[in-house]
């Protein structure tokens, strides 16, 4: 049996109130490979007979019956109408969830949610953003910042920009990657603050993990090539020791998720063979022991052990059919969908 870190306990919680069950990494490939009737048939009846027999007899009859599923996801929608027409990423404070995307008129927008009572604020809207892809939080809380793979930015650099904005709104500054970085793909604060890491590709077209400083907006490239291919998502753990990256195509055509330890850059890969797809959506939690991700179709949301030790499928009610960001929290875990009706939703997940 396996041995389940004390960190992941009150995430197991949530397997007396959805179905979630911790799965051991040899199992990752074998569950998200796109293969496979065989592996269903072979993996699902052992864990049916061997595991969740006695979970679905003894909890999950309850859990039906007295619709105890609502806790673990919700859909945020507010005043009946769906707040985007497309989420495509999400960063969270203490108060306010920060999501960018496209409003439901087309437009490119920033906009904030305040955590108690739900109401919005339009932050930011129009240009010179076109295809808003990440936004992150600045240590101290004062700062967005956003990416954008599109972004004409002020020198005609055509092919995206990484831009920086109150978090009460106000003017978008750019912060260097005009000319550096093609197609910035996501970003997130490296830690002391000085800096934030950006995915993206080379002027000559290889994928990479560059850094900015944002006070005087200089480019370095940190990581470029061998194992990244399409770099989407990425975020840092707290005390700046680990940035994990997400990379759509890196495992052998699948997507696969790397560590690479600040500074030097060197990398372990945690999880591969499985779907996703731009712009992706990874987090992780505040004391650096799961990371938060997304995946096309059916698991939608997982949870996986930085050490790669073991995973947890999250989305046991398969409400994420077409995932984008994650924001993660003390207590929550956020996830934009893009594929609602009318417009996306964005998900909270509790635990």
């Amino acid at each position: 049996m396996m041995r389940i870190p004390a960190s992941v306990a009150s995430l197991l919680a949530l397997e007396l109130i959805g179905g979630c069950t911790w799965i051991d990494a040899d199992e990752l490939a074998n569950r998200l490979a796109d293969t496979d009737t065989d592996t269903d048939s072979d993996t699902d009846t052992d864990t049916d007979t061997d595991t969740d027999t006695d979970t679905d007899t003894d909890t999950d009859t309850d859990t039906d019956t007295d619709t105890d599923v609502e806790p673990v996801f919700s859909a945020w929608t507010y005043g009946g109408l769906p707040i985007f027409a497309e989420a495509t990423d999400l960063a969270v404070s203490a108060t306010a969830l920060y999501a960018v995307g496209f409003d439901t008129s087309g437009e490119a927008t920033v906009v904030s949610i305040d955590l108690a009572s739900g109401a919005t604020t339009t932050l930011y809207s129009g240009d010179p953003l076109v295809l808003p892809s990440g936004i992150a939080l600045s240590e101290d809380g004062s700062t967005l910042f956003v990416s954008d793979v599109a972004a004409t930015t002020t020198d005609g650099f055509v092919n995206g920009g990484v831009y920086r904005l109150a978090i009460g709104g106000g003017a978008l500054s750019e912060i260097g990657a005009s000319g550096a970085i093609d197609l910035p793909g996501d970003v997130t604060p490296a830690h002391g603050g000085t800096n934030v890491y950006v995915s993206g590709f080379t002027p000559d077209g290889d994928p990479a993990i560059f850094s900015i400083v944002v006070s005087s907006g200089a480019v370095s490239v940190e990581f470029s090539g061998d194992s990244l291919v399409d770099p989407v998502a990425l975020d840092a753990n707290a005390d700046g020791s680990s940035l994990y990256v997400l990379d759509s195509l890196a495992g052998a055509g699948k997507a696969a998720i790397f560590a690479f330890s600040t500074p030097g850059f060197a990398s372990v890969e945690l999880a591969s063979w499985f779907d996703t797809t731009f712009p992706g959506g990874l987090g992780v939690d505040e004391s650096d022991s799961l990371l938060y991700y997304t995946t096309v179709g059916d698991p939608g949301l997982i949870a996986l052990a930085t050490d790669g030790s073991g995973f947890a499928v999250l989305d046991t009610l398969g409400l994420l059919e077409l995932p984008a960001g994650v924001a993660v929290s003390t207590d929550d875990v956020f996830v934009a969908e893009q594929s609602s009706l009318g417009g996306s939703d964005i998900y909270v997940l509790s635990y």
